[in-house]
C-alpha cells in the first residue's frame, strides 16, 4: 500500500465526513426543531500546527457568514437541506506551488467532475 494521498482522494474523503456528520446532526435535532440551521465551521488548531479542525453547530438563527463557514437551511418538515454560503478559508498562497498553477487548478477541476465533487456553491 502507497503512502501517497490523491488530491482527489482526500477531498472525497474529507466530503463523505462531513456528509456522514450532516447525517448524524439532523437525525439527531430534526425531531427538536421544524428548521434550523447547520453552521460549518473550520478553522487552523491552536494545539497542532498544521491541522485543520471542522465543528459543526446547531442554531435557530443563520448567524453572519464568515471566512472558513458553511451554511445550511433545515426544514425537518419538509425534509430539506439547502447551503446558504460557503466562504472558503483565506489560505496561504505559494507563488511556485503546482497546485495553484493552472495545471493543478485543471486536475482539481477534472477529478471533481469525475468523481461528482461540488467544488462551490
Amino acid at each position: 500500500m502507497s503512502d501517497i494521498i490523491l488530491i482527489g482522494d482526500a477531498r472525497n474523503e474529507l466530503k463523505d465526513e462531513l456528509v456522514k456528520t450532516l447525517d448524524d446532526t439532523l437525525n439527531a435535532y430534526s425531531s427538536k426543531y421544524d428548521t434550523m440551521w447547520l453552521i460549518i465551521h473550520t478553522y487552523w488548531s491552536k494545539e497542532y500546527e498544521g491541522l485543520l479542525q471542522t465543528k459543526v453547530y446547531v442554531s435557530l438563527r443563520p448567524g453572519v457568514p464568515m471566512l472558513g463557514t458553511m451554511g445550511f437551511f433545515c426544514d425537518s418538515r419538509a425534509g430539506t437541506i439547502k447551503q446558504a454560503w460557503c466562504k472558503p478559508m483565506d489560505g496561504p498562497q505559494w507563488e511556485k506551488e503546482e497546485l495553484l498553477s493552472e495545471v493543478g487548478v485543471e486536475r482539481v477541476g477534472a477529478q471533481a467532475l469525475e468523481t461528482g465533487t461540488i467544488l462551490h456553491d
